[in-house]
């Protein structure tokens, strides 16, 4: 089990009392997240306090990879691509995303099964380079109303046939009746993420939740990344400095 903590990539410097914290909860890497265009941009070489383990695309500039215009789609999925190359230059393992959705930014209605097939056809083709980097494309489930069943995604990352694709489940974002446990039955072994909120710095929460887990996985062993997300603001002089060019 991999301890990560979520670090906006609006911010390039994290500073001592990240430094601190990341410490005191045996966090062994960082999860830089943001905007696609902002995860390409960034200057990561800033960062070289901590490990960069996973970036995580919260959204899309433009449309997503599995979008309905061809050309749309094609330039989406370019741009994961070359953020997969980023991640791999500074040895992260793991590159977050939603590639779909059904309701959200979409005027009108979207056929369910036009997009769930679009998404295979994207991830289809980010499948050959993610295995050349040896980066894990992590599927964020149940985003922007769409796989927004576990057995859905289970058949989805199946269907895809590669050891490349996974799933990043975040733990306190559930809003159907299923609570993350249910969630993780199902899809494991496929997760290689958890998210967890916590209310504070403390390491108790991350590690009670990561007892959870244990207890949840085959054989009491799960050995993807557990990611402390949605950190409480810091406070002045605490906050992390802003890149120059952002």
């Amino acid at each position: 089990m991999h301890f990560q903590i979520q670090v906006s990539a609006a911010e390039t410097f994290v500073g001592a009392q990240i430094l601190s914290a990341m410490e005191a909860a045996g966090v062994q890497s960082i999860e830089l997240a943001g905007f696609d265009t902002q995860l390409l941009n960034l200057d990561i070489s800033q960062t070289t306090e901590v490990r960069v383990g996973a970036l995580n695309v919260l959204t899309f500039s433009g449309d997503h990879p599995a979008a309905a215009d061809p050309n749309a789609s094609q330039r989406s999925i370019d741009g994961v691509r070359r953020i997969m190359e980023r991640a791999a230059e500074v040895g992260a393992t793991r590159v977050t995303l939603a590639p779909g959705a059904a309701q959200a930014g979409h005027p009108q209605r979207v056929d369910y099964q036009d997009a769930l097939n679009r998404t295979w056809d994207a991830l289809t083709e980010l499948v050959r380079p993610a295995e050349r980097l040896g980066i894990k494309l992590a599927v964020r489930a149940s985003a922007a109303g769409f796989l927004i069943s576990p057995v859905e995604l289970r058949e989805l990352i199946h269907s895809v046939n590669s050891s490349a694709v996974g799933v990043d489940l975040d733990a306190a974002g559930r809003a159907d009746p299923l609570d993350w446990r249910d969630w993780f039955r199902t899809l494991e072994p496929h997760v290689c993420a958890l998210g967890v909120t916590a209310r504070e710095r403390s390491s108790d929460e991350l590690h009670t939740f990561a007892q959870r887990v244990r207890e949840l996985a085959a054989n009491g062993r799960y050995t993807g990344h557990v990611v402390l997300r949605k950190m409480p603001a810091l406070e002045p002089g605490e906050a992390t400095r802003k890149s120059e060019d952002q």
